[in-house]
């Protein structure tokens, strides 16, 4: 993603979608889910966060919020 996408994302922000892609490249997907849940509500339906939820969902293998999430995305 263009880092013009995050031009608006305040550093703490930034720093929350980085904790919760660290946790799922740790193999800890609740972990990652509490992290992009501690995102505003303006932020949950960026691309990039749909994108991680999606991940996470696919990692737990739970398919249909892993739908959900790619629906929301596309």
């Amino acid at each position: 993603m263009p880092q013009k996408a995050f031009d608006d994302w305040s550093l703490a922000d930034k720093r929350q979608l980085e904790a919760a892609e660290g946790w799922l490249g740790l193999n800890l997907p609740a972990d990652a889910a509490g992290e992009l849940d501690q995102l505003p509500s303006g932020l949950q339906r960026h691309p990039v966060v749909l994108e991680t939820r999606w991940k996470i969902h696919a990692a737990s293998r739970r398919w249909l919020p892993a739908a959900d999430s790619a629906h929301e995305l596309i």
